[in-house]
């Protein structure tokens, strides 16, 4: 397990870097290039994931925060980041996250080949 501080959404970080691996394996190349990829793109990929969290929680959690979304830290808490084994050749990375409205499965901020963002529990990815 290695660390990584990294600022994200105007706050810095000192997360796990956790690999899809088990004990007795290493990890894949397409494992170390999507980490890579993320850390030469982080602050734009940082900057679209913080738009779709906003988006995401103004669409499924408006009844319980309003249009306040600008203070994404009252909702949510990076934990660590997740690197997905892949047997497509996908580059996968999340960010996991404790989430107040929902502390039993957390929120994953998913981006695929950095390009694609998908948000949800953590179950999404796990």
């Amino acid at each position: 397990m290695n660390n990584l501080e990294i600022e994200i959404f105007g706050r810095k970080f000192n997360l796990d870097i956790i690999y899809d691996c088990f004990d007795n394996e290493k990890i894949t190349e397409i494992q170390r290039d999507t980490f890579l990829n993320f850390i030469s793109q982080k602050n734009i990929l940082l900057e679209k994931a913080q738009q779709k969290l906003k988006e995401y929680l103004s669409i499924n959690y408006k009844a319980q925060i309003g249009n306040d979304v600008d203070n994404i830290f009252r909702y949510i808490k990076p934990q660590y980041v997740y690197i997905k084994r892949s047997v497509t050749q996908e580059r996968v990375i999340a960010l996991l996250c404790s989430f107040k409205f929902d502390l039993e499965h957390g929120l994953a901020i998913i981006i695929k080949n950095e390009k694609e963002f998908l948000i949800g529990a953590q179950d999404i990815i796990l």
